[in-house]
């Protein structure tokens, strides 16, 4: 590590208003990221370590010294390092702000699973990372980013599954994140797997973000791959993936409020999957005044499997756990231009997938959403009640409003001028 600081301490400052503090080029000491061959010991790398978790304490990473009271970076820069940038264990009152997290990369294979849902043989990089069991008591509280930049970070090695995701933070009691870029954030030469996302948060309550964007992050598979590689601008879930077996914990009030997710791109052979925001078992949503716009999923084989391009989707199952979503309100949001090539996919501006309860789209824009096939402004699929699609302009694709039937839907006072309605 470039600093190290152990937990159970009070009132650490880093960095200062009118001087930047650098850490770069740290997190490369072994031949594998996560593990060590030579002592066949995990090992944590990277550029800023700010106390710990009894989380990783349990996997054999540290050992967890105590809870940090009140710790703030200020005009830090922690950048070219792997395969972490800055990891923070549990904190009191912690604030960051006009820092950088940017051209942190790595191109080596991860040798001990970190986040417990993938096999060791990953190639993976967290310029911002934060994980917590909550079965263990393992939250931070009172946490904000201000005007931070996370950016131009990357995984390299090729033909491994990749994750590169700016911000990941698992089990946060309030968080505020407000002025930040996950910027052009990339995956090259991936076979796939969990892909590229901007902004990763799961199983935290409490949470704003503000003002902030997650724009052109890209995962571009290698010629030849059959797997699935996945882009998503913003992903927000109550979903914990480090408790076997998948536990959805909560993530329940949360606002997400003049943020963009814009040219987000996912490519490979086939089963490309994108999307500007992704919402999973997240009770108490706001989302109001984003736009999702110019997200995209190319397959070299448009003919091989299917995925949906989103610009914004909330949905209670995600494949590995169902929970009920309820409170969800969406409103004043422009979503247009999300596509796809593949002939057995779709693209959607708003997605609702079962189960969701008390949902709300009101003032929003959904245009020019494409697909080969099946294109829709607003799509809502299946065990849902209480939705309300009101006051809402949807045009320019197959069909305004697909509703299965099932979903007891309202709609009222919406201009829908589509090929199909």
């Amino acid at each position: 590590w470039g600093i190290s600081v152990e937990g159970n301490q009070k009132n650490i400052f880093l960095g200062e208003c009118d001087t930047k503090l650098h850490v770069n080029g740290c997190g490369y000491g072994s031949s594998q990221s996560f593990f060590d061959p030579d002592t066949n010991t995990p090992i944590l790398q990277g550029g800023v370590l700010l106390g710990e978790t009894k989380y990783l304490e349990a996997l054999g990473f540290y050992v967890y010294h105590g809870t940090i009271q009140t710790a703030q970076l200020n005009n830090v820069f922690v950048e070219e390092n792997g395969p972490i940038g800055f990891n923070f264990g549990i904190v009191s009152n912690l604030t960051v702000q006009n820092s950088s997290f940017s051209y942190n990369t790595d191109s080596r294979e991860v040798g001990y699973d970190i986040l417990g849902f993938s096999t060791p043989n990953w190639n993976a990089v967290y310029p911002i990372a934060y994980t917590g069991n909550p079965k263990l008591d393992d939250y931070s509280s009172s946490v904000q980013f201000l005007n931070c930049r996370i950016d131009k970070n990357s995984t390299t090695r090729s033909g491994v599954p990749h994750i590169c995701t700016s911000l990941i933070a698992w089990n946060i009691n309030g968080l505020t994140i407000k002025g930040c870029t996950f910027n052009s954030n990339t995956g090259i030469n991936s076979r796939g797997g969990y892909g590229v996302v901007g902004l990763t948060l799961a199983g935290c309550t409490g949470v704003v973000v503000e003002d902030s964007t997650a724009d052109a992050n890209s995962n571009v598979g290698i010629v030849g791959s059959v797997e699935s590689a996945r882009t998503e601008g913003f992903h927000h879930s109550g979903l914990n993936l480090i408790i076997p077996p998948p536990d959805v914990t909560s993530s329940h009030g949360a606002v997400y409020r003049n943020c963009s997710a814009v040219g987000n791109k996912s490519q490979t052979d086939i089963r490309p999957s994108a999307g500007g925001f992704g919402f999973y078992y997240a009770d108490g949503l706001t989302v109001d005044n984003c736009v999702a716009t110019h997200n995209e999923a190319v397959a070299r084989n448009p003919i091989g499997g299917a995925s949906i391009t989103r610009g914004i989707l909330a949905t209670g199952d995600y494949g590995l756990a169902t929970a009920e979503m309820t409170n969800i309100l969406i409103k004043n949001c422009h979503v247009t231009n999300n596509t796809t090539n593949i002939v057995n996919g779709a693209a959607v501006g708003i997605l609702i997938w079962d189960p969701a309860f008390s949902v709300v789209v009101d003032n929003c824009v959904s245009q020019g959403n494409r697909a080969p096939v099946n294109d829709a402004g607003v799509w809502l699929n299946g065990a849902n009640q209480g939705m309300v699609v009101k006051n809402c302009t949807i045009h320019d694709q197959t069909l305004g409003i697909y509703d299965d039937g099932s979903t007891k839907s309202v709609y009222q006072d919406n201009v829908i001028n589509n090929s199909a309605v």
